[in-house]
Parts: structure tokens; sequence; C-alpha cells
């Protein structure tokens, strides 16, 4: 699966923002200190995995307005959908829309509950993790695979 465009529509300080065109190999995300990148990540998780308890005390409300969630669109073989999710806790809703590439609603995949919440175990999925203060490189322990 590929990551084509993604809309925030608000989540920690990003609001209203729409990235375009994302290219099908490696992209990186880079910035100064408190420019956004682990809001960015923690945005894709969201859309990807659901809003967490964590995600929501530290991402939501937005700080600048806007309904929470967003959406992204993925290329996964040759099928273009739109998963969306946004979330009103204080009406005690969160709503979660996968449509194809012409707007029809997709039936709610079988991997959106189980499979990928296994892969968003630490232990297997990628994250971005700072550099130890003593220079050492080796990965921190919580991104090492458990033997």
């Amino acid at each position: 699966m590929k990551i084509r465009t993604l809309q925030i529509d608000g989540f920690g300080i990003w609001t209203n923002l729409r990235i375009e065109r994302v290219p099908g190999n490696l992209t990186v995300f880079y910035g100064a200190n408190e420019a956004g990148k682990t809001t960015l990540m923690q945005f894709l998780r969201a859309m990807l995995y659901g809003f967490s308890d964590e995600r929501r005390a530290s991402y939501l409300p937005p700080l600048h307005g806007g309904a929470a969630g967003g959406w992204l669109e993925v290329v996964a073989g040759h099928t273009t959908l739109q998963i969306a999710r946004h979330d009103q806790t204080q009406v005690g809703q969160t709503s979660f829309e996968l449509r194809n590439d012409e707007g029809a609603p997709v039936g709610k995949p079988l991997a959106c509950d189980g499979l990928i919440e296994v892969a968003a175990d630490p232990a297997h999925a990628a994250a971005v993790a700072d550099q130890p203060a003593d220079g050492d490189r080796r990965a921190p322990r919580r991104l090492r695979r458990r033997a």
C-alpha cells in the first residue's frame, strides 16, 4: 500500500494541511524541533489504526481548530482507496469511512481491526526514534525485535 495524498482537517498543530502526489518510493519528512514531524507520523497511524486514548490525549482537539481527523488516499495494487477517520469524542462517536476511487463506500476490510493492529505492535513496526544523547546509533531497546 502506498500513500498518494493526505488531508489533515485537524490534528495537533496541523489544520487544513494537504500533501498531494507523495512519491511512491521512500519519502522523508524533516524539519526543526517542534515542526510537527511526530504529529504527522501520529496522524498517519491514527488514520490507519484509529484514535488511541494516547493519541486523543496528545493531539486532540486540534490546537488551531478544524474537525478532528482527516483522510488518506492510498493505492493498493491497482485499487485506489480513501481512508477517512474523524473523532467526535464530545458526542461519543468516531467515524471510519473507506471509499473507492469513485467515492462509493467499500465495506470495512477485515484487516482494519485485527491484522493492522498486530502490525502496529512496536516489536514489528518501524518507528521514528531520537538518537541517544551519548551518540550511540544502535536502535533503542524498544525498537529491537523481540526474540
